[in-house]
């Protein structure tokens, strides 16, 4: 149930879908702030983790690299464990 609600391809990507952060970009630029997120359950829990909740590019690009960190060392099984 988590996986179809917070990251359906979870199993499909390295730690960042592109799918879900080009969707969310397109959406929120199209309505002018910000109405749905494209970050990935290991995304989350590197911003759980590691970051400060702030909304910041900078922030973002940490995450990702993180993210992409993150998924290589500890593996998908772990990633929804640690979830």
């Amino acid at each position: 149930a988590v996986l179809a609600v917070e990251d359906r391809r979870f199993f499909e990507h390295p730690g960042l879908d592109m799918r879900g952060i080009s969707r969310a970009l397109y959406r929120n630029f199209t309505a002018g702030g910000v109405v749905e997120g494209g970050s990935t359950i290991t995304q989350q829990l590197v911003k759980i983790l590691y970051l400060e909740p702030d909304r910041t590019l900078s922030r973002k690009l940490q995450e990702a690299v993180l993210a992409t960190t993150l998924e290589r060392q500890l593996g998908k099984e772990r990633i929804l464990e640690l979830y």
